[in-house]
């Protein structure tokens, strides 16, 4: 498993706590992902795009924070960002 990470649930730009053991996870690479390409993970990028809404200030970051750890992929869709 060496294509895994250690992965924030409440991902750092979010405000997530770096010293919360319970906020860090290792991750397993995402299905069809090639071995050796690094960590890849569809929750990045909706992490990187709820930073952006939080920056633009349509998101606050406690939604955010809320939303990404109970359920990280309708995290768009009841913040209505997509």
């Amino acid at each position: 498993m060496h294509d895994a990470e250690y992965h924030h649930l409440i991902r750092l730009q979010l405000g997530g706590d770096t010293n919360d053991p319970y906020n860090l996870w290792v991750e397993s690479p995402s299905p069809g992902q090639k071995t050796g390409a690094g960590p890849n993970n569809p929750k990045d990028a909706v992490e990187s795009r709820l930073h952006s809404a939080i920056c633009r200030g349509t998101v606050t970051r406690a939604a955010a924070q809320q939303v990404i750890a109970s359920g990280w992929s309708i995290a768009e869709s009841v913040l209505h960002l997509r």
